[in-house]
């Protein structure tokens, strides 16, 4: 009986482990089934967000055709990305409509272009020459996206305006071959070179250590028609000194325009500063008209004036004027200030951008400013080789539209610079 006891009692046990087995395989594969559920829905909705992101950057690439040529009886193809995402462009086409069926022809290309940025010699060597014939060319990105035109490139397609003429005077420097703005970039570049002159200098600055003097900055504002002006004290009385400044220039020569009330104003004394105070001029002067005065060429950062009153009393004041005054370099001063000119300009799309590519650069920096209709605005201050381009829809607002290039260094330029323009266009378009 206890040996049959014994055996009821085990054969409970092993029915409970079993059970428990089993509820643990069932607990475990609903598990196992539910984590592999979540497993396929998150492999899922990451498979759409890779999917729908990729399609955000397809719709962002957008690749237009500047030009499409042949250089040598190579094509070179030139294209500016406009759109917002990096475009990598990896197959060329190229289609033959004129043959029955069409001849289409891939070659493989890798280019990236950037936004904003413009590519040129885009092709392959292996490509035979069309020069000359119709084609359609077809650009294919690494994201599927396909852009085409036609070869030749027909104007319609294109939406550039060249730069027309040559601007108006003054001009100082020279341009090598002013034709090369108007087509490529082609590696055809008009040489913008810097020429030397001895140009007058006008202060930049001015002191007025008496207090005694009303619109300072009128005597040195290029205009003879404004003046600084000071109401001198009679007496054989000096007005106090008027002083215009500058940085240090090296020079042997100023020259100055002044006025005055009536002959009171009898005499008028002029000294430049070197370190110290010289006194260059002390006589009679020159009035309501240009003069100029000479010294030992030194470098010199400031000019001073002051004017006599001869009338006996006190009370007795009298005007004196400075309407201009000037600094004249004694070394050779290279300089560049050239004007270009667009007419019959679009002028009324949504987007307008100057562009300009350039080859070889002078060590000076070049600055491009464009007329608003009253002033030059400065829109690039250093033209670098490749593509410079800037938007200029606040200043494009008529059917003319003028540029200029100049340089940086505005006086003392002893080293004749010069710059390489291959291309200047408006690009415009809505």
């Amino acid at each position: 009986m206890w040996f049959t006891g014994k055996l009821r009692f085990d054969q409970r046990g092993a029915g409970s482990i079993i059970g428990a087995v089993f509820i643990f395989l069932i607990l475990f594969s609903g598990y196992m089934f539910y984590a592999l559920q979540v497993n396929v829905e998150n492999e899922y909705n990451e498979t759409l967000q890779d999917m729908q992101q990729l399609d955000l950057k397809r719709n962002r690439e957008n690749i237009e055709f500047i030009t499409v040529r042949f250089d040598d009886g190579k094509l070179n193809i030139t294209v500016r990305n406009i759109g917002s995402y990096q475009a990598h462009l990896i197959w060329l086409g190229i289609f033959d409509g004129t043959v029955t069926p069409s001849a289409q022809e891939y070659y493989e290309i890798d280019f990236y272009v950037n936004p904003a940025e413009t590519v040129t010699n885009v092709g392959n060597d292996a490509i035979p020459s069309f020069e000359g014939q119709e084609r359609t060319i077809q650009l294919v990105t690494g994201l599927g996206n396909t852009f085409s035109c036609s070869y030749p490139l027909r104007k319609e397609e294109a939406e550039y305006d060249f730069v027309d003429s040559e601007g108006g005077p003054p001009a100082i420097g020279s341009h090598s071959f002013f034709e090369a703005m108007q087509s490529g970039p082609d590696g055809v570049s008009d040489t913008l070179s810097e020429s030397s002159s001895i140009q007058w200098i006008s202060p930049t600055g001015y002191e007025d250590p008496g207090n005694q003097w009303s619109s300072e900055t009128n005597a040195y504002d290029d205009d003879t028609s404004t003046r600084a002006a000071s109401n001198v004290p009679g007496g054989n009385t000096w007005s106090s000194y008027l002083v215009l400044t500058h940085s240090g220039i090296t020079s042997n020569m100023i020259r100055y325009y002044i006025g005055r009330q009536d002959t009171s104003i009898s005499r008028v004394e002029i000294d430049i500063y070197d370190s110290t105070w010289t006194n260059v001029y002390s006589g009679p002067g020159t009035w309501d008209a240009w003069a100029n005065v000479s010294f030992a060429e030194t470098s010199v950062t400031s000019m001073r004036f002051r004017f006599l009153n001869t009338r006996p009393a006190a009370p007795q004041r009298r005007m004196a004027y400075v309407y201009e005054a000037d600094f004249l370099p004694s070394i050779p001063n290279y300089a560049l200030d050239l004007e270009v000119q667009w007419t019959g300009v679009d002028y009324d799309e949504t987007y307008e951008w100057l562009s300009i590519y350039c080859g070889t650069m002078g060590s000076e920096d070049i600055y491009v400013d464009v007329w608003n209709g009253t002033d030059w605005v400065t829109v690039l201050t250093d033209l670098e080789s490749g593509w410079n381009s800037v938007d200029v829809s606040p200043y494009l607002v008529s059917s003319t539209f003028k540029i200029r290039f100049r340089d940086t260094i505005r006086a003392g330029d002893a080293v004749q610079d010069s710059w390489e323009i291959d291309a200047t266009f408006l690009h415009v378009w809505s």
